[in-house]
């Protein structure tokens, strides 16, 4: 057992107030994300009557490209209220100073990563590719087609959009890795009363 802090480390309450501040941002954008699928779907088949003839092979590209991969978005958004909830949680427990708020926080902060890398694979595997065939699909629908060079372009495009999903992947996981790091430090175990 650690010896016992009279004194509450300053972490417990930033990370408790941090907490509740991404829980409510969590569930406002976990909403969005588990309901924009439905409303993407209607806005687009909505438009799809005033497109001009020589756009309907982008604009097809476009909802099929949503078609496929509009799951991801829901699944994720899914995935980020339930995290929410945790947070919910962990942040209030921590705030009265109950010893599972701790475990609540490192709950979350394990299934965090977990989700996150779940989402990363299905980005590899789903999303990068539908998003690279609707590139190519709508370079080589613009004035010069594929012989202008623009099919360079979506691999770029591509390329960019896999380093900057890595990117959101890894600083996603800087908060719970913190979390994880300095939640679990002797001085607060042994405030929360934790053995």
């Amino acid at each position: 057992m650690y010896p016992l802090v009279e004194r509450e480390p300053q972490s417990v309450k930033v990370f408790a107030v941090i907490h509740l501040v991404f829980s409510g941002i969590g569930f406002l954008w976990g909403l969005y994300l588990a309901i924009a699928p439905l409303f993407t779907r209607a806005m687009l088949e909505s438009f799809s009557r005033s497109v001009p003839a020589e756009q309907r092979a982008s604009f097809d590209a476009s909802m099929a490209m949503q078609e496929k991969t509009g799951w991801v978005g829901a699944l994720s958004g899914a995935f980020m209220l339930i995290l929410a909830v945790m947070l919910l949680i962990a942040g209030i427990k921590l705030l009265r100073r109950r010893a599972d708020g701790l475990a609540w926080s490192n709950t979350y902060a394990w299934t965090s990563i977990a989700t996150k890398l779940v989402s990363l694979t299905l980005t590899a595997i789903f999303i990068l590719p539908a998003q690279r065939e609707m590139m190519q699909t709508q370079f080589q629908n613009m004035p010069g087609g594929a012989s202008s060079g623009l099919g360079s372009a979506g691999q770029a495009f591509g390329t960019a959009a896999g380093i900057f999903t890595l990117v959101c992947i890894i600083l996603g996981c800087t908060y719970p890795i913190l979390s994880l790091c300095l939640l679990n430090k002797p001085e607060v175990k042994s405030w929360l009363g934790v053995k």
